[in-house]
C-alpha cells in the first residue's frame, strides 16, 4: 500500500481489486485508499473507449478461498445461433485484419469500421452471435 503512495500527484491512474484469495476487510483498506480507485465488481472507463470489468470471485477451488461462488451464480448459459457464411468454413482463404483497439485478429470481413478504425465486433460494441429463444 505504501509504495502506491508515489504515485500520488503523477497524475497515473493505479487501479485494484481483492481477489478470491483475499480478506473481506482489505477491500475496504482499498476503497479507503487517496490514490487508488478500487473497481470491485464494476466498470471502469479508462479513457479511449476501453473499459475495464473487475470481479473478484472465482468458481469453487481445493483451496476454499474466501471468495468462492458456485458455478452457478458465477455464470450462465444461453443457447446462440451464429449465421456462417461459405467463407467461415475450412479451406477458405481471406484477408485478415486487426482490430486497431485490442489487436485481434479480423477475419472474413467481420470488421467494422467506426470513426476510421478498424475495429473487431467486441471492440465496436457489436456481437458475432445471436440468442436463441
Amino acid at each position: 500500500m505504501f509504495r502506491c503512495l508515489r504515485l500520488a500527484g503523477t497524475g497515473i491512474p493505479l487501479y485494484a481489486m481483492t481477489g478470491n484469495d483475499d480478506p473481506p476487510e482489505l477491500q475496504g483498506l482499498l476503497r479507503d485508499s487517496p490514490v487508488l480507485t478500487e473497481t470491485e465488481e464494476g466498470l471502469v472507463d479508462l479513457g479511449e473507449g476501453i473499459t475495464m470489468l473487475s470481479f473478484g470471485y472465482s468458481n469453487p477451488t481445493p483451496w476454499h478461498t474466501p471468495r468462492e461462488l458456485p458455478d452457478d451464480e458465477l455464470f450462465s448459459e444461453q443457447w446462440v445461433r451464429v449465421p456462417l457464411s461459405p467463407s467461415e468454413f475450412p479451406g477458405y482463404k481471406g484477408e485478415r485484419l486487426a482490430c486497431a483497439r485490442c489487436g485481434e485478429g479480423i477475419n472474413f470481413k467481420r470488421e467494422v469500421v467506426k470513426d476510421g478504425r478498424t475495429l473487431c465486433r467486441s471492440c465496436a460494441g457489436e456481437r458475432y452471435y445471436e440468442a436463441v429463444h
